[in-house]
């Protein structure tokens, strides 16, 4: 086995969808499978592209976005390392419906989606697993459509942050700080709002100290309960 062949098997089994799998099936994904380093701020795929690859973030962030007839883009969700995306049924002729962006330097896995399910067919746990996988991600974009529809853009906001801390944050003595950089105009493609009302509508947030920044870093305070623990 090469040094290439080694180094692509490790990083693999730390894709936590493969990280059960036995050695040949690692082996075998290994085999069809390239690893691809991505700069911060590039476009991993666009909307009208096409579909043919299915992909696996090893380490960074990936930012999932649709665009509007106007060019405004929403975004619907981040990607997390270990987690996979893009189209994974549907015909050869299939085209991405969505955006896909590093947020930060990335490195995926990719391979042909046609031999991906060719590999999940004989494999029924691991099916079962992306599918349920899925299901989850279509949950959370579905909930943050509803906040589109019925929350104000601060409500937004706010709720969005948080919930955003609570799944990738991480606890320091400033409180629960989100553990990746989002610029305003980020916020603002998360709640569907210009970047100026975003910016404005942080400002208040700041100043009522619903939140607070370390550094670049977004920081939910330790309610007062919290902090005398």
């Amino acid at each position: 086995m090469t040094a290439i062949m080694r180094d692509k098997i490790w990083h693999l089994e730390r894709i936590n969808l493969f990280g059960e799998l036995p050695a040949e099936d690692l082996k075998c994904l290994a085999e069809r499978s390239q690893m691809q380093q991505i700069p911060g701020r590039t476009k991993v795929f666009m909307p009208g592209e096409a579909a043919q690859r299915v992909f696996f973030l090893k380490t960074g962030r990936i930012k999932l976005s649709r665009l509007g007839d106007n060019g405004r883009e929403l975004t619907l969700g981040f990607i997390e390392p270990g987690e996979v995306f893009g189209e994974l049924t549907g015909s050869d002729e299939e085209l991405h419906e969505t955006m896909a962006e590093a947020i930060e330097p990335s490195m995926i896995c990719t391979m042909e989606r046609r031999e991906f399910e060719d590999f999940l067919a004989s494999r029924p746990g691991l099916s079962l697993k992306i599918a349920k996988f899925m299901g989850f991600r279509l949950r959370r974009i579905e909930a943050r459509i509803q906040d589109l529809l019925f929350l104000d853009v601060k409500s937004r906001i706010r709720k969005v942050l948080r919930d955003l801390a609570d799944e990738q944050g991480v606890m320091t003595p400033k409180g629960l700080r989100l553990n990746f950089k989002l610029t305003h105009e980020d916020i603002a493609n998360l709640v569907g709002t210009t970047r100026a009302t975003a910016t404005t509508l942080l400002g208040e947030l700041r100043n009522a100290g619903e939140l607070s920044l370390d550094g670049k870093f977004i920081v939910f305070p330790r309610s007062p309960a919290n902090s005398q623990s």
